[in-house]
């Protein structure tokens, strides 16, 4: 899927975020799912492929990015989702923001 909810309000992407990831849960197909928007790929995503001008910075549960970015810029794509819940580090897991807490 290509950015599949790029042009459609975030009400109505928020509404088809939650009814892909049902659709996971009840299927377990895999879906490679493609977007710039690093809060939708932690949320949906049970892997993570982040890259930085063609060149793969990292592949890695949500989790693992949250707590363990592998480089400078995969640290700074997800600063903004660390501090979401303005939590610790150490507890990072009990976010329910990004999805990416414990599941």
């Amino acid at each position: 899927m290509d950015e599949p909810f790029g042009a459609v309000d975030e009400i109505t992407r928020g509404q088809l975020q939650t009814e892909l990831h049902q659709i996971y849960e009840k299927t377990g197909i895999t879906v490679m799912f493609v977007t710039h928007d690093i809060s939708e790929a932690l949320k949906l995503g049970t892997k993570v492929l982040v890259m930085d001008q063609g060149e793969i910075q990292q592949y890695a549960p949500p989790k693992e990015l949250l707590h363990h970015p592998a480089t400078e810029f995969v640290g700074r794509l997800v600063e903004q989702e660390r501090r979401m819940c303005h939590l610790p580090d150490d507890r990072l897991e009990e976010c329910e923001y990004s999805g990416a807490g414990a599941k």
